[in-house]
């Protein structure tokens, strides 16, 4: 099941390019965040001094105090959501691709303890019934060795893998597989990321 080599550091400067682009995204939403929470400071501040002035009533000025302490609220969790988000989908997949150089490492050797470390740590579940070994990889894993192994691709349901299907660009010879796993992959942990972040 494994790829080459020269497929697997495709897939890793490609994470290191997707990184990039996350890392600058990132920055300046961290930078609007932080601008908005300082203007509604500002505005609050400014709201203190015109009441203690005497400029504006009472029941104004906790109307508006109200309504400026509820957004500086929600820019405030805001901003500790967003830095929470570094748990993002750009770990998960560089350890992914790591897992799949140490498969071609492994396929290179019969260390056979070193495959059952790896089948463990990978999540395999193995299932013995009827005298018959089975394996549940998990929908990541089934996709890659369909991709790599070119077997059971139209098999596999899956909803991340439903408009892929329909392209047919695996049989296309301008597309790596290595390419294709790695934007299946990238989908698989970007949607697992969003419903972490729901769930939270």
């Amino acid at each position: 099941m494994s790829l080459p080599l020269s497929e697997i550091e495709n897939m890793e400067k490609q994470i290191d390019l997707w990184e990039k682009e996350s890392i600058s995204e990132r920055g300046s939403v961290a930078k609007n965040l932080k601008t908005k929470l300082s203007e509604t400071k500002e505005k609050l501040d400014k709201l203190v001094s015109l009441y203690l002035d005497g400029d504006i009533e009472r029941d104004t000025y906790l109307q508006r105090k109200d309504l400026l302490l509820r957004q500086k609220a929600k820019f405030e969790e805001s901003f500790k959501d967003f830095g929470q988000q570094r748990k993002n989908w750009v770990e998960p997949l560089r350890s992914f691709v790591l897992s799949l150089r140490e498969a071609v490492i492994l396929e290179k050797g019969e260390n056979y303890f070193a495959w059952k470390e790896f089948f463990q740590k990978i999540g395999s579940n193995p299932i013995l019934k009827d005298k018959t070994l089975s394996c549940n990889w998990g929908e990541l894993w089934e996709f890659t060795a369909s991709a790599v192994g070119g077997k059971g691709f139209e098999k596999i349901d899956s909803a991340i893998l439903a408009p892929a299907k329909s392209l047919r660009f695996l049989n296309s010879d301008n597309v790596s597989f290595g390419g294709v796993i790695l934007a299946f992959a990238r989908t698989f942990f970007e949607r697992n990321a969003d419903e972490a972040g729901r769930n939270n």
